[in-house]
This record gives C-alpha cells, structure tokens and sequence, in this order.
C-alpha cells in the first residue's frame, strides 16, 4: 500500500507493485487495520474512472492482509516528496529505497540505456593478406563490426 486518502465517507488506497500504481476505492470498515506498506489481496470489481491516476480503479469487495509493515520503524519515509535520508542509508536499505518513484526511475532510464547497446560490437585488429605496390595500402587497420 502506497498510500491512504481517507475522506470519511469513503477511502482511497494507492497500490503499488512492479507494474505501477492502482487506485482501489473501499469503505472505511474495511482498512481498520490497513497500514502504510502493508502487502495485501484485494477482491474486487475493476472499472473505469477518469479521475483516477491510471483511469481504472478497483471496487474493493474484500482484502486480507498478507504481510505487515511497522512503517514507523523505517529507517526513512517511503511515501514523503523528498528523501532526507543520506545516501548511505538509502543504500544499506537499497530493497526500501527501490520504492520510491525517482529512485526506481533511475534504474528504469540505465535499463533503456543498456536495450540500446544490446547490438554486440566488436573492435578488433584486421589484417590484410594483399600483394601490393605501394606504400599507400593498409595491411593491417582496426576494424569496427556492428
């Protein structure tokens, strides 16, 4: 769970995984004790909804809590606009600091990079077996193959 909006009447959770974040829509009876962080299973109805951050949302019918978080026993906050965390903190806890938005779109950006140099290339000296008159032929160069 990424993060909880609770406007009494009825609550909104951001779910995050690998893929992104969702937005689910449950009443307040059914988060009592949902926290930050927490990993959960949700059961619910998947629809549209154009205030919604990917445009679909999930109806909640039931969650069940998988695992627990005590997020207030972090070394630093996942969910706050802006680390105040060393560096070294966020890189011994490197599992923790991945959640965070710019930190994995670091990664995200180097994955692109390395895609694009997956074409293999290879330098190496050539020579040429070549009978010639002059002083102006190459028998031996640096070749570049793609």
């Amino acid at each position: 769970m990424h993060k909880i909006t609770d406007l009494s009447q009825v609550v909104f959770i951001r779910l995050r995984d690998k893929s992104g974040i969702i937005q689910l829509v449950c009443e307040k009876e059914q988060i009592k004790s949902l926290r930050l962080e927490n990993a959960i299973e949700v059961v619910g109805k998947v629809c549209s909804n154009e205030k919604a951050p990917e445009k679909i949302e999930i109806l909640v019918e039931d969650i069940n809590i998988l695992g627990k978080t005590y997020y207030d026993k972090l070394s630093f906050e996942i969910n706050s606009l802006k680390s105040k965390a060393a560096l070294e903190t966020q890189i011994d806890h490197r599992t923790i600091s991945l959640r965070r938005p710019e930190m994995r779109a670091i990664f995200k950006i180097q994955n692109e990079i390395e895609a694009a140099f997956e074409m293999v290339f290879e330098i190496g000296h050539a020579y040429r077996a070549e009978l010639h008159n002059t002083w102006r032929h190459l028998n031996e160069y640096v070749s570049l193959d793609v």
